[in-house]
């Protein structure tokens, strides 16, 4: 299970919609024994400061294009990297339901560190449901870290709390220092997620057809329907309170979250920044006798990074279950990509761990771990709480 337009914003920052889960990097991090920072950083004074996109100067661009290509170094070598215009166009692009805002560290005019996160307007719909939950995202660069870059862009965060009366913060990290980091602070983590990865050259699809025909046999009448790479408003808006119902289905483990609401205003933004990337997405529906939508699947695809598309939501109506419908719609995608997307050669999708029916699915189709995140809450009074102590141990 996959976020809409967090696909768009999947680079180093959060999307500008709150996320269902973020999978990002750490906020900060311990070094690994033996680690020494840069010869003269100890005596470099560094400074926290806001990031605008809007306002930001083309040094302070190149400045942040050389961290964010740097952490993407440390953090994901073998995954592509959007150019550096496409990367100012998608934080220059407005969000009608919120803001994106950012706190860099610099020495020397080189940023070292970042913390970025967003913020919903008051007016925005269900505001008073998610009024409550903060989510951010933050790296350190790793001979920058064990300096207190991670505790001084924490107290941003926390500043931001307080003034907007947010009592509960939502991080993620893949990464070893990440989860230290986090632990130490006081964060539990609350879900644990995969991320998987499937090479379509080594699909069998003589598998695949029969996963199609049995679906079609478990469920007489019933036919799967392609959309793409626009689905209508006609098409999918009745389908959004079936969406919305799936993804509460999905399981989540402790983590605390808003109800989650689908709904065609989020749908068109999305659509929106799929024209001005020329990204593409395709719904498969499976339909009853009757017409009846008992189960979907769909993808996203960016063709900015044109070899890799990304599996979202795949989802069965309970009382449909256990008929194997799911791994006939897994099928079915599957053939949508080799048929509209024939230079597509990696399928990326995630889901949580104690997911184990859909993570057994995509086992059996040769879907491999690419790695695993974990998800971290802390309330704003526990913040606090770290953030006083660090001051009064700092102290002569």
């Amino acid at each position: 299970m996959t976020d809409l337009r967090a696909l768009l914003r999947r680079r180093n920052q959060p999307s500008r919609h709150q996320r269902t889960l973020l999978k990002l990097g750490p906020l900060s991090g311990h070094s690994t024994p033996g680690q020494k920072a840069a010869l003269g950083q100890l005596e470099t004074e560094v400074v926290i400061r806001p990031f605008d996109p809007l306002t930001a100067i083309r040094a302070d661009w190149t400045a942040f294009h050389t961290y964010r290509r740097a952490r993407h170094e440390e953090a994901s070598p073998d995954d592509p990297i959007i150019t550096d215009e496409q990367e100012e166009e998608d934080e220059r692009d407005p969000d009608p339901e919120g803001d994106s805002l950012r706190w860099v560290a610099s020495a020397n005019g080189r940023i070292v560190a970042s913390l970025s996160t967003y913020l919903s307007k008051p007016d925005s719909r269900h505001f008073a449901e998610r009024a409550r939950f903060l989510h951010a995202h933050g790296s350190v660069l790793r001979p920058w870290r064990r300096r207190g870059l991670g505790r001084r862009l924490l107290v941003q965060v926390h500043d931001l709390m307080c003034a907007h009366d947010k009592t509960l913060l939502t991080l993620s990290t893949h990464e070893q220092d990440g989860h230290d980091f986090l632990r130490h602070i006081g964060a539990a983590e609350k879900m644990r997620s995969v991320e998987n990865r499937l090479r379509v050259d080594g699909l069998d699809w003589t598998v695949l057809d029969c996963w199609e025909a049995a679906t079609l046999r478990a469920l007489p009448g019933c036919e799967f329907v392609s959309y793409g790479p626009r689905v209508s408003t006609e098409v999918l808006e009745p389908q959004l309170p079936f969406r919305a119902a799936l993804l509460e289905d999905a399981p989540r483990d402790e983590l605390e979250h808003a109800p989650i609401r689908v709904e065609m205003s989020t749908m068109n933004e999305w659509y929106r920044d799929l024209d001005r990337v020329g990204g593409a997405h395709h719904l498969i529906v499976l339909r009853d006798r009757n017409g009846a939508v008992v189960g979907l699947t769909d993808i996203a695809w960016d063709s900015r990074t044109p070899e890799r598309i990304y599996q979202l939501l795949t989802g069965v109506q309970r009382d449909k279950r256990g008929r194997g419908l799911a791994k006939g719609l897994k099928a079915a995608m599957l053939r949508t990509i080799r048929t509209q997307f024939p230079a597509v050669s990696q399928v990326v999708t995630y889901n949580a761990q104690s997911n184990a029916a859909m993570l057994a699915i995509n086992n059996r189709l040769g879907f491999a771990v690419h790695r695993h995140y974990g998800t971290y809450q802390i309330d704003r009074q526990a913040i606090g709480a770290w953030i006083g102590r660090r001051a009064t141990n700092s102290r002569p």
